[in-house]
This record gives structure tokens, sequence and C-alpha cells, in this order.
């Protein structure tokens, strides 16, 4: 069993007016929020390997993806924040353990979001795989063969 926390380490100011806020990974969950926020999908500022890798995995949702952070994906990155803030994104909620702050470009108010996680019981490699294992199992070889990347 797991167990998080998170915090900012600048939370918004207190208002009543709804803020626009784009998130990062780890950062989904936006309780330390004083102000109303509407979380907004990345999907339609994605740009180039940004945007690849939002199609790939839907699943995500309204998360921006955290990547390798090489120099495409940074310029990809600093290019996505930019449409976001003309679509009219008006904060960005950081959750991935880089400081982007340092890497790219963010044109919008930015906050750094910290969490914590404490694993409680025996987790091992083998019983987080053995669900995946199983399902894999009981599909046919060529289902597994077409779903391969």
């Amino acid at each position: 069993m797991r167990r998080s926390s998170s915090g900012s380490e600048r939370p918004s100011r207190t208002s009543s007016r709804r803020v626009r806020r784009l998130v990062t990974p780890a950062a989904p969950r936006l309780s330390y929020i004083r102000a109303p926020a509407e979380i907004v999908a990345p999907r339609p500022f994605a740009v180039g390997e940004i945007a690849e890798t939002v199609a790939r995995y839907p699943h995500a949702g309204a998360l921006l993806p955290a990547m390798g952070y090489g120099q495409a994906q940074v310029r990809d990155l600093e290019a996505t924040l930019a449409r976001a803030a003309q679509g009219g994104v008006e904060a960005v909620a950081i959750g991935t353990p880089v400081d982007l702050g340092r890497l790219v470009r963010i044109p919008v108010p930015s906050t750094r979001v910290r969490y914590e996680l404490e694993v409680r019981g025996p987790v091992t490699l083998s019983s987080v795989l053995e669900p995946v294992l199983r399902a894999a199992a009981s599909r046919p070889p060529a289902e597994l063969a077409a779903a391969a990347p």
C-alpha cells in the first residue's frame, strides 16, 4: 500500500476567480490550491514530441507528459507551454522532480509541487508485475503482437 502527500513551494493566493491550469505528472491532486482551478488538457496545445506522447498515452488525460528533456523535447515543451498561455492557460502546476522553470521559459505563473511517497508493506517486482503478466497470459499471441509498439 502506498500513501502520498503533496504540497506546494509557492501556494496560489486566495481568489474567487477560477484559474485555468496546465498540470505536469505527479501534480494532478490540486488540493493545495486555494483558488478555484480548472485543469486544462494539453492536447490542443501540444507540439512535436509532446503531441506524439499525448497521442500515444491518452489515458494520461489532462496531464502534460514529463519526458527525458533532450533538446527537441525541451524545445517542444516550451512551445507547448507558449501555445497553452496563448490559449488561455493562466498557470502551470509542475509535479516533476526536475525544476522545469530552470529548463524552459514558462510564460505564465507556475507552482512547483512537492510530494512524498511512503511504501507500506512488502512491494516486490514480482508483486507489481504479477497482475500484468496474468492479464497478458490470458490474451491470444496475435493480439499481443498487434498491441506491441
